[in-house]
């Protein structure tokens, strides 16, 4: 059985996913893994005009460093996606600590903008994304690290709307010059041979450029398109696709009454550039419009949903039906009774201004196993 574990689960429960499978402990099953996605609040963004309601003892990167510790070994998650990790950490602690308990791990660093005046740091103490994988269950095949500025400089995805000489100056202004990245997994169950693909990435946060993300995002189906159909020519594979921190969800119906700078994005000859050809859920979906899970972040300026889990649970050879991701269980809110009491985060018990998503999925019985079995890493 699940079973709650230290920091993690001390204000917090497992909710059971409506149709999901029995929880269980995935060191016993192959077939079950969980998913952890923490965005740790990297400690050179912990301004005093932002975070100065917290006690200075709480913001110590040394008391948040143990507590974020203790969150993390108490997930006990077999894929884990990190945002605002700190490179030098990463490479002086958690890269070698994780190494010892069985977990690979990529990491993937931002690249250093000039325009970080605010943020008096080294290049090697900028923040990054990274991915630990149990590697008892699962086997790296390939990595694919994403830059999305360099992404748009060489696509040729945009550029009969990037013809429109106002559209190319905005675009450089405010989609082109960012520093936000992502990374994709192919992994393998060494058990069952099941093939997923894992991404992580961290959009861009500013509310007044949503349309910044959105090209972030219509970058990402994109690279998953040619990605999946590249070895879909081998395989048969299940996308998993964790973590993205959006406020608007991965729904790319975008609505641009809020804020189109772009001429005619949303009509003809440019819809084509909105569509998602992949049929995600997003595993907290029953929560957060149940208003159950109301903000996965909330400070004393800011609550709202801003982090997410989307899967597909389908194969993307939707005729063998092959096998199919099942969600189990999630980590639930934080109790109504604590966030009476405490009306922001971080704080004593919570080291990010963000909270951690976990989930367990199961992988659902399949019938064509040899599609699956031929694989070759």
């Amino acid at each position: 059985m699940l079973r709650p574990r230290n920091a993690l689960f001390q204000h917090r429960a497992w909710v059971p996913s409506l149709g999901g499978a029995t929880a269980t402990s995935c060191a016993d099953a192959a077939d079950t893994f969980n998913v952890l996605s923490y965005n740790l609040l990297f400690r050179h963004y912990v301004h005093p005009s932002t975070f100065g309601y917290v006690k200075k003892q709480h913001l110590d990167w040394r008391y948040r460093f143990g507590l974020i510790n203790q969150i993390i070994l108490g997930a006990d998650a077999d894929i884990m996606c990190f945002q605002e990790m700190e490179c030098s950490v990463y490479q002086n602690y958690w890269k070698d600590q994780f190494l010892k308990r069985n977990y690979d791990s990529i990491y993937l660093m931002k690249h250093f903008l000039n325009n970080n005046s605010n943020i008096d740091i080294t290049k090697n103490e900028m923040d990054g994304l990274s991915i630990f994988i149990n590697s008892d269950k699962f086997k790296v095949l390939n990595v694919l690290p994403l830059n999305f500025q360099n992404f748009f400089n060489k696509s040729d995805q945009f550029i009969p709307f990037l013809k429109n000489k106002s559209n190319h100056s905005l675009f450089n202004h405010r989609v082109t010059n960012r520093n936000q990245i992502a990374i994709v997994l192919l992994l393998k169950n060494i058990k069952t041979n099941h093939l997923l693909i894992v991404l992580n990435t961290h959009l861009y946060w500013n509310p007044k450029f949503n349309d910044t993300k959105l090209f972030q995002l219509l970058s990402l189906v994109s690279i998953l398109k040619d990605y999946s159909s590249f070895l879909l020519n081998k395989t048969s594979l299940n996308l998993s696709q964790i973590n993205n921190n959006n406020k608007q969800g991965f729904n790319l119906n975008y609505n641009f009454n809020d804020y189109n700078p772009f001429n005619n994005l949303s009509s003809d000859p440019y819809a084509h550039i909105l569509q998602n050809p992949f049929n995600f859920s997003s595993a907290y979906n029953e929560l957060y419009f149940s208003h159950s899970f109301p903000y996965t972040s909330f400070t004393n300026k800011l609550k709202g949903v801003f982090d997410y889990i989307f899967y597909s649970s389908n194969d993307l050879h939707a005729s063998n039906n092959c096998f199919h991701l099942k969600l189990s269980h999630l980590l639930g809110p934080i109790s109504p009774n604590y966030c009476f009491q405490n009306n922001a985060i971080p704080n004593k018990h919570f080291p990010s201004d963000h909270l951690p998503l976990l989930c367990q999925f199961h992988l659902g019985d399949f019938h064509k196993r040899s599609s699956l079995f031929n694989t070759h890493p």
